[in-house]
């Protein structure tokens, strides 16, 4: 887990360095802003009748994923009350 959501998050922050010339600590929370970068990660578009899927959506949510099961994983294992 914390693995895969290290590579994941430096992945993410090495393209936003490429790209806007920041890091992830200025990361912009907007799908909209973020489909070339997610486009640029793998992520791609897709449309439907019922709902457009956006790959900003899709690497927003990863991102907020990522980031809550790490965080739930350094609190279980490694804050001591």
């Amino acid at each position: 887990l914390l693995s895969d959501g290290y590579l994941f998050l430096r992945r993410l922050d090495h393209r936003l360095r490429l790209e806007r010339d920041q890091s992830i600590d200025a990361f912009e929370a907007e799908p909209g802003r973020l489909d070339g970068i997610a486009r640029a990660l793998g992520y791609k578009s897709s449309k439907s009748k019922r709902q457009e899927s956006k790959s900003g959506n899709r690497l927003l949510h990863d991102y907020r994923s990522q980031r809550e099961k790490i965080r739930a994983c350094y609190e279980r294992y490694f804050i001591q009350e």
